[in-house]
């Protein structure tokens, strides 16, 4: 054995020196490459962010995530830190995470040209929206813009023979339950009626029809809708097809044209811009799933509170039966001097946004405007590549922004009334994100979301709530966030 061991020797050295540049060369590149990045943030005459320990976000975020309470734990996170923008380090990764309106204002705004979408978003919307305008960048995002902008005209936006259609439905389908609901499971299928009746000209009556066992499955799982669409089968065939066939007589023939009780549709109108089948289906896809998802998610959170909140539904009542006696539909004048209402509206989508953060990534080196050096207020430097992540949700309940009460419900912090003035918002309060990509159906949401709180109110006089849970718990699904136990209510005629 003896005179085996020096053959060992060296190829123990050689070992242990191999596991030693294993060590070593991993941390020089990371040390120059912090060196570097030192350098490049001196030169911008910028500092670094508060650091937080990405173990316990880790940690903390995975119980809070089974106990639906994660945007929770994310907006305290920040009171607790003592500032609006931190810089989350764990083993093998970081990101940065900011709720400060100035850092969004230069994300989505000012500075839109040097942030691009994160490319986990654009994994994840990739499968069920193709290369629609959400997942869009560059030439092919202003393309998308240019062709979807037409689609939301104030014509089609105040057509709202759509919204009375489906709200009918809705209080049938309410009326057939004894009125006692959850009004969660009916608000998306009516979204996703409404939606499609806008898009295609074509409802699937889901409301009208529950019992189709068909209807309610392609319900319950949107992405069948999508597989339909996307392939060209399904509505694909039964839909887009024929209005491709007839383009040329669309491409000549104006709204005055149309017979008794036809409406255009989304399809008449895009297919007037592009014959290209994919693209067609995946702006359409796209518009189906903002459409749907988030009008559905922002009337459920609106009434898990009515129904709590009698105080809310008696002045939603006295404004609505005030300006629109005995019964009578409102037009899109009508709905804008509803002042309770859409302070009510706004108040639900600053306390429970239905998108409560996205992220961006630094396509340059650049700097965010507010968050660094030792009271939060100097600029922060942020490499090329980075990942930043804006937390509506917290920014939206920030005291400092909305008040002690900024906690609290409560619609009138909304209003005018006497020498008060009313809130008066910017970049704190962006529901429907902002700058360049803002949404571009956010006016057909809210008109959709209003019409129908008024029909409902119209509708039934009582309403309150028969769920055992007490308090809104966050549901995300695919970025769009609901209550997580619904809306159950009773509402009596």
């Amino acid at each position: 054995m003896l005179g085996v061991e020096p053959h060992f020797f060296p190829l123990a050295v050689y070992a242990c020196i191999a596991a030693l540049l294993c060590f070593l060369l991993p941390y020089h590149i990371r040390q120059r490459k912090l060196a570097s990045q030192t350098q490049r943030r001196l030169s911008f005459g910028a500092s670094e962010a508060p650091i937080e320990s990405g173990l316990s976000v880790v940690k903390d975020g995975m119980r809070a995530m089974k106990d639906h309470r994660l945007l929770e734990l994310s907006s305290n996170r920040f009171g607790a830190i003592g500032s609006n923008t931190v810089h989350v380090k764990f083993p093998g990764g970081h990101f940065y995470e900011t709720a400060d309106p100035e850092n969004l204002k230069t994300m989505l705004s000012s500075d839109f040209r040097k942030w691009g979408l994160a490319k986990a978003r654009k994994d994840t919307f990739r499968p069920v929206m193709g290369e629609g305008i959400f997942i869009a960048e560059g030439a092919k995002w202003k393309h998308s813009r240019a062709l979807l902008r037409p689609m939301f005209s104030r014509t089609q936006l105040e057509n709202f023979a759509i919204f009375e259609d489906q709200a009918t439905h809705l209080v049938n389908a309410i009326v057939r339950a004894d009125g006692k609901v959850d009004l969660r499971d009916m608000f998306f299928r009516m979204t996703l009626d409404t939606s499609l009746e806008f898009l295609m000209g074509e409802s699937m009556s889901s409301l009208a029809s529950p019992e189709d066992a068909k209807r309610s499955a392609m319900n319950s799982a949107l992405h069948r809708v999508e597989v339909h669409i996307s392939s060209g089968g399904g509505l694909g065939n039964s839909v887009i097809l024929p209005r491709l066939a007839k383009r040329e007589e669309i491409l000549h023939r104006d709204d005055e044209g149309l017979s008794d009780g036809e409406r255009p549709t989304f399809l008449d109108e895009l297919v007037k811009q592009t014959n290209d089948l994919t693209e067609i289906g995946d702006e359409i896809l796209s518009t189906l799933f903002a459409g749907r998802d988030t009008t559905a998610s922002l009337l459920t959170n609106i009434f898990f509170v009515v129904s709590r909140r009698p105080d809310i539904w008696r002045a939603l009542q006295e404004e609505i039966n005030q300006a629109l006696p005995d019964g009578q539909r409102p037009n899109s004048d009508q709905l804008k001097q509803l002042k309770y209402l859409r302070a009510l509206v706004n108040e639900s989508l600053r306390l429970h946004p239905v998108i409560p953060g996205n992220t961006r990534q630094a396509l340059e080196d650049t700097v965010l405007p507010s968050g660094g050096g030792p009271d939060g207020t100097a600029p922060v430097f942020i490499p090329k590549g980075e990942m930043v992540r804006f937390n509506t949700f917290a920014m939206q309940r920030r005291k400092d922004l909305y008040g002690e009460d900024a906690l609290d419900f409560r619609p009138e912090r909304w209003l005018d009334t006497g020498s008060f003035k009313g809130l008066r918002v910017s970049w704190e309060y962006i529901p429907f994100g902002g700058g360049p990509r803002i949404c571009l159906g956010q006016m057909f949401a809210l008109n959709h979301a209003m019409y129908t709180i008024v029909r409902m109110c119209q509708e039934f006089s009582q309403i309150e709530s028969w769920g055992e849970e007490e308090v809104w718990r966050e549901d995300i699904t695919m970025g769009v966030c609901t209550n997580f136990s619904g809306a159950k209510v009773v509402l009596r005629k």
